[in-house]
């Protein structure tokens, strides 16, 4: 698909803007905040880069928060900007509209269903293509109500959507809950007054796995689907760790950010052993392919005007054979 270059007048205090705006961002979980009927953590999509990646099932297409201009008419002009979920070949990097104003995409198990963030709720839609992109849009179905609602991830049976909410906490505080598809069942799994739980995953064995933001930063922990028999899997002490993800082998990949620098991936077995850190950075947002021998991720220098900024990566799990997957923009 052509895109439309983007102006290259951007200076450097615009970047320190970006970095700025990034980091409070996905640090904004572990500061206090009042109670709010949609706010939240959201992270804004910038024009021309991609976000958040959830790798499809079969391995061949990868959904991811992107802005593009779209032929709306098909006379091959690029008439219409278009926020929402692409589809990324993981081959090629060609990228298609999937669906316009959502954000946070999250597969099923079979692949044939998105659950997807708007305006702090979650959604869940029937894919009935990828290639082409198409959804129906008659199966739209709104889960949440009310309060903040991000990151859904669905259970490896598909039976259930983990997702972290403020809802209904005195304080503001974002925890985990977990509905089933339908939205039925909503259950808070969390201990409130502890910090704040979010961004959970599932493991193979039907664990979550999620950060909480305990002094002085965010670290991961997994606990039953319950919210029982939690226990802590890093101690990182002075830097925070973001986005975990679980392979099909049971091995977490997640975002490393240091006190100061940029942020790497790294990845960890569910009991804590055999840490690694696979990239240099700055590096963020990682996860697994279906067979979880693949890493994809997002690269962004924030201050420098360098090749692959804010386009997807693909890459072995061990940090070797990284490939650029997407182009577009600088």
């Amino acid at each position: 698909m052509t895109a439309l270059n983007p102006p290259y007048t951007k200076t450097f205090f615009y970047y320190l803007l970006l970095l700025f705006i990034l980091i409070l961002t996905i640090l904004s979980g572990c500061f206090k905040k009042k109670p709010t009927d949609g706010g939240g953590p959201e992270p804004p999509i910038l024009s021309k880069y991609f976000d958040h990646p959830a790798w499809h099932p079969q391995g061949l297409w990868i959904a991811a928060e992107h802005c593009d201009s779209v032929d709306t008419d098909g006379d091959g002009n690029l008439d219409q900007w278009s926020c929402g979920i692409w589809l990324v070949s993981s081959a090629s990097g060609e990228i298609h509209l999937l669906i316009d104003g959502f954000g946070l995409p999250a597969w099923n198990p079979a692949g044939d269903k998105l659950a997807m963030v708007r305006g702090s709720q979650i959604f869940t839609i029937d894919v009935t293509s990828l290639e082409p992109a198409q959804v129906d849009t008659s199966s739209l179905k709104q889960l949440t109500f009310g309060g903040g609602n991000f990151y859904p991830a669905w259970s490896p049976d598909g039976e259930w959507i983990a997702f972290d909410s403020n809802l209904d906490d005195t304080s503001g505080m974002y925890v985990i809950w977990i509905m089933k598809p339908d939205g039925s069942y909503r259950k808070d799994i969390s201990i409130h007054g502890t910090g704040e739980w979010r961004m959970p995953s599932w493991t193979p064995a039907n664990e979550i796995v999620h950060i909480r933001c305990i002094s002085p930063n965010p670290e991961i922990f997994v606990m039953d689907s319950t919210g029982d028999n939690s226990r802590r899997v890093t101690y990182m002490l002075e830097e925070t760790e973001l986005n975990p993800k679980v392979s099909s082998k049971s091995i977490i990949t997640f975002s490393l950010v240091p006190r100061n620098g940029y942020p790497t991936i790294c990845t960890i077995h569910l009991d804590g052993t055999d840490f690694r850190q696979v990239t240099k950075g700055p590096d963020y947002r990682p996860v697994w392919s279906p067979d979880g021998e693949r890493i994809v991720f997002l690269h962004w220098n924030f201050l420098e005007h360098v090749q692959g900024n804010g386009q997807i990566w693909i890459m072995d799990a061990d940090g070797s054979n990284k490939r650029q997957v997407t182009f577009d923009g600088w």
